[in-house]
């Protein structure tokens, strides 16, 4: 693709050069998103799971809500019963729905309801603002129900991940772990899971080391709907 250029063709234009965004595009600073119909996008080293590929079958089966239908049940949210022109719907809309900056690109909790086979990831990523500035703290995490590690007569550690391999560029006070995501399959729909996670302080200054509580927390997992609370907490 060449470079757009003034018409005198002797220098190529910069966006720097137009305030304005809507002359971006008609001078060909900035080239419209392709559809993705169009096959301008590689995708052929994506791969998916037959898990996966049946959300998208449970995802058509949704009923669809129009525009409008849609703007009513944000309405009804707000408590609000009275009836409206379109016009007003959208007036209402564009003062009431603003996008800041950091409202989400696509929000991926109802894109398909959670099916057991294709299941839930969750990942620990670091932890921020920490207490101890001076020992090592490490993250553990299970689901509860069952909780079983916090069983007081026989605790059971088979599924307790444990989150330990350090960025060691990270800060102390705000470490980020390596170990990424955990898979969790086959897990049945129950309004009240969640994910526990319990955050732990070592201290190796002594020939055993010592483990002390830091704190803990509790993520729910679905929706009362029946969708995966997908998000970054």
């Amino acid at each position: 693709m060449m470079a757009p250029l003034s018409e005198d063709g002797l220098r190529t234009l910069n966006i720097k050069d137009f305030p304005e965004r809507h002359d971006w595009i008609s001078l060909g600073l900035w080239p419209a998103r392709p559809f993705y119909s169009t096959g301008s996008y590689n995708t052929s080293f994506y791969s998916m799971r037959d898990s996966e590929k049946e959300l998208f079958i449970h995802r058509l089966q949704r009923v669809h809500n129009t525009v409008r239908e849609s703007a009513y049940l944000v309405l009804k949210s707000r408590n609000i019963s009275k009836k409206m022109e379109d016009s007003g719907l959208q007036e209402y809309l564009d003062s009431n729905l603003n996008k800041k900056k950091n409202s989400p690109i696509l929000d991926m909790t109802y894109f398909a309801k959670y099916q057991p086979q294709a299941g839930f990831k969750f990942s620990l990523d670091g932890l921020h603002n920490v207490p101890s500035n001076s020992k090592l703290v490490v993250g553990i995490y299970c689901l509860n129900p069952p909780g079983a590690f916090y069983d007081p007569d026989n605790p059971d550690i088979k599924d307790v991940h444990l989150n330990s391999n350090f960025n060691w560029s990270s800060a102390l006070r705000s470490p980020q772990y390596l170990e990424g995501f955990a898979t969790f399959q086959d897990i049945k729909f129950s309004r009240h899971l969640h994910v526990l996670v319990d955050l732990k302080k070592v201290d190796f200054g002594q020939v055993d080391p010592v483990i002390s509580d830091v704190g803990w927390t509790a993520l729910p997992v679905f929706s009362p709907d029946g969708y995966v609370m997908s998000n970054i907490y």
